[in-house]
């Protein structure tokens, strides 16, 4: 059994898991499209585009960064304590923005390729965000971009492979579902800061007995790293600002952890608490879609053999002033309003 805090907190987590596409565009259902005027968001000044992608540092995929080892600091303060500290600094912060980059490696054991991404964050408490992306790979004929955003009023998603957008029906969907397509960018730091994720388990929790491995600098600044296995892959780790506390920099392993990635059972009851807690209607319906998007990612996790890691920076970290206009995207000219750009699950 697990509680009902947890319950929706897998619910939502396999969101990504059916989502994600690390070499091809998503390519859901068609589904039927509606345009009233009043429907589109607000129409300020396109987001500036994320700086192009540079080559990020990584480390070696199951062992630590190559480094100087953990200096006396380190010696003084523990793996969790700092992760403590950084829950803290962005409790603290009104506004986040920053720009940044993933380079992922991806070996899916027939086909070798490598995704750039690069990302504009800008956030707001308790539940105003802005998060658009840029991909290139070989494997990709053009890049592809996305936005996922709320001005505080509703959440929408922007996919420039569909040059389609739809409303979603919550924060934690819309977030969820622009997570895999992001490359991660859409939930690294938005599950840190905004309110929407409270609830939830702490995002630090899927670690398993996380350690200060080194201290590394990353754009001039001192870091701790912190790594080591998670719930979720073989190895995770974290360059954490010691003057900031702010995560400069996040790495995984694309391998799940040893033992696979356990899927935990619900009961009707937990499945009903996690539809009313992503904003739904509990009904036959919702319950039949729950059910298969549960079946579907246990089925692509189970049938996944995905090799290769993932490391994500966030560089020209601000904390701007920002108002509701400032967090609504406008989509290209040409975009469809659909209804839904993943069949009617979301």
């Amino acid at each position: 059994m697990i509680s009902a805090k947890r319950a929706k907190g897998v619910a939502i987590a396999v969101v990504p898991l059916l989502f994600v596409s690390c070499s091809e565009p998503v390519n859901p259902p068609a589904t039927s499209s509606t345009s009233p005027p009043d429907a589109a968001p607000a129409s300020p000044p396109d987001a500036a585009p994320a700086s192009p992608p540079v080559a990020a540092p990584t480390s070696p995929p199951d062992s630590a960064p190559t480094s100087r080892p953990a200096d006396s600091d380190s010696a003084t303060v523990t793996a969790r304590e700092v992760l403590d500290q950084v829950t803290a600094a962005y409790e603290a912060m009104e506004t986040y923005k920053a720009d940044g980059t993933i380079n992922s490696e991806i070996d899916t054991g027939g086909m070798k390729v490598t995704v750039e991404t690069s990302f504009s964050i800008l956030l707001k408490k308790p539940n105003l965000y802005l998060i658009s992306w840029n991909q290139k790979s070989a494997a990709m004929p053009a890049s592809q971009s996305g936005a996922v955003w709320s001005d505080g009023t509703q959440p929408y998603l922007y996919m420039a492979a569909m040059n389609a957008y739809s409303k979603i029906s919550g924060d934690e969907l819309a977030i969820g579902a622009a997570t895999g397509i992001s490359g991660g960018a859409a939930f690294t730091i938005p599950s840190l800061f905004l309110s929407a994720f409270k609830e939830l388990p702490d995002p630090f929790s899927r670690l398993v007995e996380p350690q200060i491995e080194t201290t590394e600098k990353v754009d001039g600044e001192e870091c701790y790293v912190i790594g080591g296995p998670s719930s979720v892959s073989k190895r995770e780790a974290l360059w954490v600002s010691k003057s900031s506390h702010l995560i400069k920099k996040y790495y995984r392993s694309l391998e799940p952890p040893e033992g696979g990635v356990a899927m935990p059972e619900m009961t009707d009851e937990q499945l009903e608490e996690a539809i009313r807690g992503m904003g739904q209607e509990v009904t036959e319906e919702t319950k039949q879609k729950m059910k298969e998007m549960m079946e579907m990612s246990k089925a692509a996790i189970d049938s996944a053999s995905l090799k290769g890691s993932s490391t994500e920076i966030h560089a020209e970290i601000s904390t701007p002033d920002a108002t509701a206009i400032d967090f609504r995207f406008k989509p290209p000219a040409d975009s469809v309003l659909k209804d839904s750009l993943f069949g009617g699950v979301l």
